[in-house]
């Protein structure tokens, strides 16, 4: 019945800064730009699935918090601390990357409008 996820959806405040977040900051090459109506829409390449920026006509003041519902997305990298490294250069603001006893690093930091993204590097549920 169900193949792979297609997309995730995340709304954002703003699509030029999500934009430049999403395409500049974190190198996801831009798949598609759909607009109806007020309704602006990017589609990012990730992998064999997409990310779906949508900034509706009247975008929510606050970010989802903790609770019930999605906690974070995490983007698999190559190399957590190259990653950091761009990033601080880029001007975003990260804690150090982890090490789990696995070997596996990670790092969160937030997009513009306080959505939890992770970068991970090293085994994955699926190996």
């Amino acid at each position: 019945m169900i193949e792979k996820i297609e997309h995730v959806a995340i709304v954002v405040s703003d699509m030029d800064r999500a934009d430049k977040f999403y395409g500049k900051i974190l190198g996801l090459k831009l798949a598609a730009r759909r607009q109806f109506g007020p309704t602006k829409i990017s589609f990012y390449r990730v992998g064999e699935s997409l990310l779906e920026l949508i900034q509706p006509a009247e975008p929510p003041k606050q970010p989802i918090s903790e609770g019930l519902g999605t906690r974070h997305i995490c983007f698999r990298v190559v190399d957590v601390r190259d990653a950091y490294e761009r990033l601080r250069a880029e001007g975003v603001d990260l804690p150090e990357p982890k090490e789990f006893p696995d070997g596996a690093k990670s790092v969160f930091l937030k997009d513009y409008d306080g959505t939890l993204i992770e970068l991970w590097e090293g085994p994955s549920p699926r190996d």
